[in-house]
């Protein structure tokens, strides 16, 4: 706001100045080429030139009083807070404190060199002003000095007009700098925002997600409950509470009169059907419940269960005995199994089915029956079927053909067709 004032008054001090000399031209022309002192009328032209000049001086004082009244507080307090600044304080008695930096004499210091830029640009700026040509009177300038007043002026111009681009630019750039941190702020606030919703949206997911697997574990285990109460009861009413002494009678028979016939062949017989020690049940029989010890097992998409050379898969009421799954892997193999040999690889057998070793897992899986070995007997539960004239025992997808060895023992041969 002062810079804007002193400006105006410099320009109307300047324009009263061209003024003047325009009026006081031709008197001055006529004392120069005249030389008549004793004139009146030109008396009475220097007379209103100086009153000219005495009002002109005054409305330079009466605005320059305005200026100073209209500056800023903290610029008329200025020159006091130098006074006092400068002012001598009393000594007081210092005690023996360690000395700390104080962390704004950095930020004094700085504040005190731009003070004093500021004050040396406006001393060489009233310097520059006061050796301007246009302070020289004009009817005392010669033509060199009229026209260095006039360049001095066009120059003037110039740079009140860069000043005034200059100031365009920096007040652009402000509002641009403005309108860019305001757009970052709100990018930076929608931002947020969008996070807290996807970050609410993710948690609704995931409370429903825990919610749902919560209803699914309740419903499996009522599931389960129910089941084996199910098969509980079926043991107990259907299956097992009549027929239970008889299966214990049967075996203790039939291991009687195995143990019996190995007395009496000295040894075990190799071609014949491994001794079980306990109950052996066909492909498609249910149980209400499995052994206990038995072993899950997971091959594909279906869930298994093994137990002494038995598979069982759930079923809709209990456990039902199933044919090997081909790639299950066993820790152990049953006992009673026997060794065969062929094509050069080590194959396990154990009513009707077949198990390698796999070294890299270190456990027996169960492999697809290799055409064209021999085994010395087949579990319960094969069918007899006839093809060209010829019989067949199909036992799962596996079909056998009999045939006798040189001692007469009869074996039974995989096939394919």
């Amino acid at each position: 706001m002062r810079r804007t004032l002193t400006a105006t008054l410099r320009t109307a001090l300047i324009s009263s100045t061209a003024c003047a000399m325009l009026i006081s031209a031709p008197a001055a022309f006529a004392q120069r080429g005249g030389n008549d002192d004793d004139d009146p009328r030109a008396q009475r032209q220097e007379q209103r030139q100086e009153r000219r000049q005495e009002r002109q001086e005054q409305r330079m004082e009466r605005r320059q009083e305005q200026q100073q009244r209209a500056m800023p507080q903290q610029e008329r307090a200025r020159p006091q807070a130098e006074e006092r600044r400068e002012r001598p304080r009393p000594q007081m008695e210092q005690r023996a404190m360690p000395q700390r930096e104080d962390p704004r004499a950095g930020i004094r210091d700085r504040a005190e060199a731009a003070r004093e830029s500021r004050e040396e640009r406006r001393a060489e700026r009233q310097r520059d002003n006061d050796q301007s040509p246009t302070r020289i009177n004009p009817m005392q300038q010669t033509p060199q000095q009229r026209d260095a007043a006039r360049e001095w002026q066009n120059q003037r111009n110039d740079r009140q007009e860069n000043r005034a681009n200059i100031r365009e630019e920096r007040r652009e750039d402000r509002a641009e700098r403005i309108d860019d941190r305001r757009d970052d702020r709100n990018r930076a606030i929608n931002e947020r925002r969008d996070d807290r919703i996807d970050r609410r949206d993710d948690r609704r997911d995931a409370q429903q997600e825990r919610r749902e697997d919560r209803a699914e574990r309740r419903d499996d285990r009522r599931d389960w409950r129910d089941d084996r109460r199910d098969a509980r009861q079926d043991w107990r009413q259907d299956r097992w509470r009549n027929d239970r002494n008889d299966w214990r009678h049967d075996r203790r028979n039939w291991e009687r009169r195995w143990a019996e016939r190995n007395r009496r062949e000295r040894g075990w017989v190799w071609d014949r059907a491994p001794r079980r020690s306990y109950a052996w049940y066909r492909p498609g029989f249910s149980i209400g419940y499995l052994p206990r010890g038995y072993r899950s097992l997971r091959v594909g998409p279906r869930d298994y269960y093994y137990y002494e050379g038995l598979y069982y898969s759930r079923g809709s009421s209990g456990y039902v005995v199933v044919n090997a799954p081909y790639g299950a892997f066993v820790p152990d193999l049953p006992v009673g199994f026997s060794t065969l040999y062929y094509s050069g690889r080590e194959y396990y057998y154990y009513y009707g089915t077949y198990y390698v070793w796999d070294p890299r897992y270190r456990q027996y899986v169960v492999v697809e029956p290799p055409m064209g070995v021999a085994v010395s007997y087949l579990p319960d539960g094969y069918d007899t079927e006839y093809r060209d004239g010829f019989m067949y025992y199909r036992y799962g997808n596996t079909y056998y053909r009999p045939d006798y060895r040189d001692d007469g023992s009869e074996v039974f041969i995989s096939v394919r067709f």
